[in-house]
């Protein structure tokens, strides 16, 4: 095909085979336009799928699901926005740029949208880079100090503080497998370094009472900076009063953390938010600078903050799909952690992990592959598309039976 001469209009088909080996080719810029002209009219054409709903892609999407399913990630497994898919392929053609207006637009976006200065806005490609920073900050302003966190959560930051020589002191989850406020709060003193709560805990997907949360907070703060992940919140029934913002607005040394990789659908556009005092803010932008963020991800967030409809029906997706699954799991009668309010089923697999994530494997379903802090057992599921809830289905009645 002659890629600078397409035609005006093409068969769904044809259009999805493009698709599959735009890779292996080389686009003049005419070509690469046209094409991304041709690719918009698909993605709005099938916005109500979410991603470019032709025969081809729909057929293929089932036949992958039936063949592996991917439940590892805690993905959104419908995909972005169609304006972020719009947006992103409207920008093809001037990847050559770097993005430093968008990503300044993507500041004030962000800055009014949460009622903050935008001096108090740090921005990343993911959340992880600013977990890391923090962590490392963390340490190296109180050194030998110890950081406050939970048994069983994400790693990011603990690593990053015990990388530096910081002592990292875990708190054992509570009964119903959430941060236990009051064990932590009786660990703060003179040698705390930070506190670092995630919630809804990644892998527990417990959710904490957000009122408790900002007591918490506001009262540890007073000793020491308090970090709070908030990479799920946004898929919380009590969204948005979930969140602890209002902390970070306010002033307390509080750092909120976001990241549009999860609810938004973009995993492989990588932009994540934090906010925070501004001199901290500072401090945390200097240590992350950088050639700037990607195009992609940057105009992607900007299109899909602004999709209100798409946001909720993702939520409303994503909590279907993680019902579906903890209903999967109790007719498997295993024990999972009740109440979850991410996008994953904290599960009691009755085996060691590693042996369980090798016998889902053999029936093409993946999930986390590592296990958490005193929980060597247990696996955390992700939601996916009901073929793949299906999938995992049939693959754990496999394996339990074996």
């Amino acid at each position: 095909m002659n890629w600078g001469n397409l035609p005006a209009s093409m068969d769904p088909q044809d259009l999805a085979e493009v698709g599959c080996v735009m890779t292996a080719v080389t686009l003049g810029r005419r070509g690469l336009l046209r094409f991304a002209g041709l690719l918009s009219g698909a993605v709005a054409a099938g916005a109500s799928g979410w991603v470019l709903a032709t025969p081809v892609a729909a057929e293929a999407d089932a036949a992958a699901s039936e063949t592996i399913a991917n439940l590892s990630l805690n993905e959104n497994p419908w995909g972005p926005s169609p304006r972020a898919q719009q947006a992103m392929l409207r920008n093809i053609a001037s990847n050559h740029r770097y993005a430093g207006a968008e990503t300044q637009a993507l500041i004030r976006k962000i800055a009014e949208l949460e009622n903050v200065s935008p001096d108090t806005i740090v921005l990343a490609p993911g959340s992880s880079p600013l977990l890391r920073i923090l962590g490392d900050q963390f340490a190296t302003d109180l050194p030998g100090g110890e950081l406050i966190t939970a048994t069983a959560t994400f790693e990011v930051l603990f690593r990053a503080f015990a990388a530096r020589g910081g002592d990292v002191v875990h708190v054992p989850l509570d009964d119903q497998l959430r941060f236990d406020l009051d064990a932590m709060a009786s660990r703060i003193g003179s040698r705390t370094a930070g506190i670092y709560v995630c919630n809804p805990n990644n892998p527990t997907g417990t959710a904490l009472s957000v009122d408790a949360l900002r007591a918490f907070a506001t009262e540890a703060a007073r000793t020491a900076p308090v970090f709070i992940d908030e990479a799920y919140v946004d898929m919380m029934d009590d969204w948005p009063r979930s969140s602890c913002m209002d902390l970070a607005r306010a002033g307390h040394d509080v750092v909120i953390c976001r990241t549009l990789s999860k609810l938004h659908g973009l995993a492989g556009a990588r932009i994540g938010f934090a906010v925070m005092r501004k001199e901290r803010a500072d401090r945390v932008r200097a240590a992350a600078r950088s050639g700037g963020l990607p195009r992609m991800g940057v105009v992607a967030a900007l299109a899909s903050l602004d999709d209100e409809a798409f946001v909720t029906e993702a939520r409303q997706r994503l909590r279907a799909g993680r019902l579906a699954l903890e209903r999967v799991v109790a007719e498997a009668g295993l024990e999972y952690a009740h109440g979850s309010q991410a996008n994953y089923v904290y599960v009691n697999t009755g085996m060691p992990n590693e042996r369980f994530v090798g016998l889902m494997a053999e029936q093409n379903v993946l999930v986390v592959r590592r296990s958490f802090q005193g929980y060597d057992n247990w696996n955390r599921i992700c939601v996916g598309t009901d073929a793949e809830i299906e999938h995992c289905r049939r693959a754990l009645a496999r394996v339990l039976a074996a």
